[in-house]
């Protein structure tokens, strides 16, 4: 135990280098290099310390100085994120401020930095010298050679007693450089940190409005209630963790001061969320131990304990907001205090309050401007917790207030968002990382669940929270299999999870919740019996089959009997892999237009395998990529997350039918040797058929083949088979090493069934085709250099467009769940032109019609004049058009999956409406246009301009006019 405390006192500090002067410890003596204009000379002292058994004590008065010279620091220590990290402890809270000057050989000032005495015990002087001094902005490096503390007294102050240690000039490397009451002053200099470390400060600085506010009879009843359902103390008493948190007590040597203020071995780790986990787990044993068995020497330790933790600087205003990125350690640290909390004396217990607030930015809850776009990690891992400090309040009527702004708060956090920002996007697309990412919409069943309990109470969430939640719920749970898994080109940086982040329990809390709200949820509840394939609600069967548009997550989704099929692409701003240091490692090709098809709520049944073992990265179903070693396939930096040059990605909804279309520029960045790789495709959803186009597939490698990957199926325990037009096919059937078969297609179709039972129809003229059968062995998603692998029989098909193409095309079928007998079927109709028809496969457009549905489907990759086809003259821009003619009257869609995003400082970037437009041939009559598209004839046809903005589509009915 004692090797466990020890490690938590010193962690992370060590002596500087030599001949540079970069840390201080007092441990020494009193170092030559500190001078000080005050009358009273600097001292050591034993009363207050961090680093060891002593610091440097300080009795200023107004104006006096400290010189700290001779730091011989290169400006390589002063750039970028490297910061200065000097504890400072105050003796009592005062309007005192301190001002740190750092200066260059010359005498010229560098930085200068304020640092308010507002407080009691250890706070932090914590900035960046590159990114803190300058609003924000870079700053250029400096040789660093002298540092002035300069004292500057408050009102009604004249003198201080100040105490340094722990003294960093510069090198500490910790990016959670927030900003807090003691650095308030000069908050406008600091640079925003990124969205997992919050904004403590400003959170902070909202108040409850101080109005008088009524009570009812039934909120305070209803206050009651709340507090069982959020009780918390139901633990045991670990005896082993209570003599663990004694033994870390006795470690401390904790003593009085002659002022009566407590001392102990400071805790250079407070900061650190293993070291705020552990210790509030040791206040959490001792307080059950002392409200459980009543033991008088526990509660004597805790509140003991809790004084030099308040003291160290475990308070409001000090380094302890957890990132929401440190997971497991955000959600857990509260826990021990809010074990603890009824056995402190009152006062203490208001501190630790105020402390736990501060760390969970409580006081954004009475932010009535808050903007839409919450964390989604934070309404995960804190939310819950803000309920908890909200009830621990002594005062009911306070208690009421709070709960109340919980509940707006509550609306606040499913707000529809833009642009970048978290959240609830205007298609209903969950937002993380500024992404569509559906492993963290686990976020929605944390607020479904806070909801529910507000349920039946005078708190409960608004009407307008239930409808964005349901309007979400829905979204996301139709981009799944029965509601169970999703596409792995939507699982971020987990490849290939096997559930889905809402459960069907969470649905039907939803549904109860809108119940109490008197809410006639019928829709939800036949969305219910829809996907889960039940009857649990009695009411009005819905069948919800057919073409799903997102453009937020560049996707399309194709809805029917026991499948789906999901298409996929990605922008430069919203991205198509996440890659971590162990995550994901080689999931680059994730969303290269992929088209995966998923059945039953199953992986098995999908051929796929948890976390992707066995699986084969360079061959995503649907994906145009570059089949690569796994050496240049895997990033060269630990974080690579993937985005391209070119915004045109995603989908059009025409019903039962549907559009996807992509075009694709490599971006490579510097995360690995670029391929030169650009391609435009499309998928053509039409009824139970996917028509897949290709062209301009352009790349230079000597390396790999240029592939356009049809499918992959990975079993543990046989091999999958694959038909080859009517031929049976596995690693059972042929020889040992001869499951690799080379087809060539330029005379005569080929089709096939993988061993899921999906099926491909590849029509003459394409590239060879390319199928592989039998075990394969690929590295794990999480292994940086390959060497940790699993294995799988596998069964794969590609069409193979060589190393070096040039204004290549390809084109293939899609027909999930077929048999030999409707492959037959199928594909001598499509030879016969009597489903589809290919109008058009140029490197500018596709256009496709369905015959059955007389449905013409065009993507336009670029503007264009002349188009020709169809009734189309001509397009402004990009876009994606369906046009059905039936008996002379059209009914016309169209969408632009590119959001036309600008920057936005609130939200990173928004969409912005982009105008289009569409010449028609003919004279036409208007019977609908509900989204006011301005339309204007002229002689040589209709013209049409369409705004529009959010990838949404925009429809027209029209008539033939004679």
């Amino acid at each position: 135990m004692k090797s466990i405390a020890i490690l938590l006192f010193s962690i992370g500090y060590g002596i500087s280098s030599y001949a540079q002067y970069k840390y201080e410890n007092f441990n020494k003596g009193l170092p030559e290099k500190w001078s000080t204009t005050s009358k009273i000379p600097l001292s050591l002292s034993s009363e207050h310390y961090k680093d060891g058994n002593q610091s440097l004590k300080w009795e200023p008065k107004d104006k006096d100085v400290i010189t700290i010279s001779s730091l011989s620091i290169p400006k390589e220590e002063t750039i970028g994120p490297l910061a200065s990290e000097i504890f400072v402890y105050s003796k009592y809270a005062s309007s005192d401020t301190l001002i740190f000057q750092f200066l260059d050989p010359k005498g010229k000032v560098q930085r200068s930095g304020r640092m308010m005495l507002n407080y009691s015990g250890w706070r932090e002087y914590h900035r960046s010298f590159g990114f803190d001094y300058n609003k924000g902005s870079d700053s250029e490096p400096f040789e660093l050679n002298e540092c002035r503390i300069i004292y500057k007294s408050g009102k009604g102050s004249k003198s201080n007693t100040i105490y340094f240690d722990a003294v960093r000039f510069t090198g500490n490397k910790d990016l959670r450089r927030q900003t807090a009451p003691h650095t308030q002053i000069d908050s406008v200099q600091f640079k925003k940190i990124g969205l997992a470390g919050g904004n403590p400060l400003e959170s902070w600085l909202n108040k409850p409005s101080g109005k008088v506010i009524q009570v009812s009879e039934n909120e305070f009843k209803d206050i009651e209630e709340l507090r069982k359902k959020y009780a918390s103390l139901n633990k045991t008493i670990d005896k082993t963790e209570l003599a663990a948190s004694m033994e870390y007590i006795r470690h401390a040597n904790l003593k009085r001061n002659d002022d009566h203020s407590i001392k102990g071995k400071g805790i250079l780790a407070i900061s650190k969320s293993d070291t705020l986990v552990k210790i509030s787990g040791y206040c959490g044993v001792l307080g059950r131990s002392y409200l459980m068995d009543k033991n008088k020497e526990s509660r004597d330790a805790l509140v003991l304990f809790t004084e030099y933790l308040l003291d160290q600087g475990l308070a409001e205003g000090g380094r302890n907001v957890l990132p929401t990125n440190s997971y497991e350690n955000a959600r857990k640290f509260p826990l021990g205090f809010l074990d603890a909390l009824d056995a402190y004396p009152s006062e203490m217990r208001a501190k630790v309050l105020a402390m736990l607030k501060w760390s969970h930015e409580y006081n954004q809850i009475y932010n009535e401007n808050l903007l839409p776009g919450v964390n989604t990690d934070f309404i995960h891992l804190k939310l819950e917790t803000l309920f908890k400090l909200a009830l621990a309040n002594p005062v009911k009527e306070d208690v009421v207030r709070d709960l109340r702004y919980l509940s707006k708060f509550m609306e606040r956090c499913i707000a529809i968002s833009q642009g970048g920002n978290d959240g609830i996007k205007p298609d209903g697309a969950g937002f993380h990382h500024h992404s569509a990412h559906m492993n963290y919409m686990v976020a929605f069943s944390t607020w479904i669940n806070r909801a529910y309990s507000l349920k039946g109470t005078s708190f409960r969430v608004s009407k307008a929270a239930y409808e964005n939640m349901s309007y979400a719920i829905k979204t996301l749970l139709s981009e799944t299999s029965d509601g169970k898994f999703f596409p792995h080109s939507l699982t971020g940086r987990n490849p290939f999870s096997s559930s889905s982040t809402v459960k069907k329990e969470s649905v039907a809390k939803l549904i109860e919740i809108g119940d109490d709200l008197n809410i006639k949820s019928n829709d939800m509840k036949a969305f219910y019996n829809y996907l889960y394939k039940e009857n649990k609600y009695p009411v009005k069967k819905e069948d919800l089959d057919g073409f799903y548009q997102l453009n937020y997550a560049q996707l399309g989704i194709l809805r029917k009997d026991n499948w789906i099929a999901a298409m996929r692409g990605f922008t430069s701003r919203m991205f198509g892999a996440e890659i971590y240091d162990k995550q994901n490692r080689y999931g680059r090709y994730q969303s290269y237009g992929s088209l995966e098809v998923l059945y039953n709520g199953d992986v098995n049944s999908t051929g796929y395998l948890a976390k992707g073992k066995g699986w084969d990265w360079n061959v995503i179903p649907g994906t145009t990529t570059i089949h690569l070693p796994w050496n240049k396939l895997t990033t060269r930096s630990l974080t690579a997350t993937e985005f391209q040059k070119k915004n045109f990605a995603g989908s059009l909804s025409l019903g039962k039918n549907g559009i996807f279309g992509m075009d694709f520029q490599q971006d490579a960045r510097g995360k690995y040797t670029p391929d030169n790789l650009v391609f435009r495709k499309s998928v053509f959803a039409f009824n139970n058929i996917l028509v897949c186009l290709g062209s301009h597939i352009n790349a230079k490698t000597d390396v790999g083949n240029v592939a356009t990957n049809l499918f992959q199926s990975v079993f543990v325990e046989h091999t999958p088979e694959v038909v080859i037009s009517d031929k049976a096919v596995s690693a059972n059937t042929i020889s040992e090493g001869n499951n690799h078969y080379s087809i060539a297609v330029e005379q005569n179709g080929l089709w096939l069934i993988n061993g899921v039972k999906t099926g491909y129809y590849i029509p003459k003229g394409n590239d060879k085709v390319e199928i592989l059968t039998g075990e394969q062995e690929t590295p794990d998603y999480s292994s940086h250099d390959g060497k940790k692998k699993n294995k799988a029989l596998t069964s794969k098909a590609w069409i193979n467009h060589g190393k070096e193409p040039v204004n290549v095309k390809y084109h293939f079928v899609v027909v999930p769940q077929t048999s030999s007998d409707e492959m037959k079927s199928i594909s001598s109709k499509i030879e016969r032109n009597e489903i589809y028809t290919v109008l058009e496969q140029t490197d500018s457009i596709h256009i496709v019609k369905y015959i059955p549905e007389s449905l013409t489907s065009y993507v336009f990759f670029e503007p264009m004049k002349n188009v020709k086809t169809g009734y189309v003259q001509s397009i402004s821009k990009p876009c994606l058009l369906g046009i059905k003619d039936v008996s002379g009257t059209v009914s016309l869609s169209i969408a632009s999956p590119d959001l036309n995003a600008v920057a936005d400082q609130q939200s990173y970037w928004k969409s912005t409406i982009s105008k289009i437009s569409l010449q028609l041939k003919g004279r036409w009559k208007v019977l609908e246009n509900k989204n006011n598209a301005e339309i204007h004839s002229n002689k040589e046809g209709l013209n049409i301009t369409f705004s529009l903005i959010h990838g949404f589509s925009n429809n027209l009915v029209l008539k033939k006019d004679n």
